[in-house]
């Protein structure tokens, strides 16, 4: 198992996928153990979130975020600026924290 996260509705993990052609497998859960989705992913992430039903993978150089039902809302997407964090604000506003700045970003 690489990663586990959660919120209030639900879990998740992600471990090495079983299948040669990706690198990753995400699955979601609701609290009553239903699987809500699972994913084939080779996105390079370090840290995942998941909040208001949107899981946000990154790393410090690029981002993605899928829904809770496994839907593709931001395709991997480079930073301008090296990233530490990143602060779900709502379901369309993240802060993003480097060393040196922080900038708050509305997806469209």
């Amino acid at each position: 198992m690489q990663s586990v996260f959660y919120d209030d509705q639900y879990i998740g993990y992600i471990m090495e996928s079983p299948n040669d052609e990706y690198r990753y497998r995400m699955e979601v859960f609701n609290l009553s153990g239903h699987r809500v989705f699972s994913e084939d992913f080779d996105f390079s992430y370090e840290h995942v979130k998941l909040q208001d039903g949107h899981i946000v993978l990154f790393n410090e150089s690029e981002w993605c975020i899928y829904s809770v039902r496994g839907h593709l809302r931001l395709k991997p997407c480079k930073f301008s600026a090296t990233v530490t964090d990143i602060v779900p604000l709502s379901s369309r506003k993240y802060i993003l924290v480097g060393a040196n700045k922080t900038e708050t970003v509305r997806l469209k």
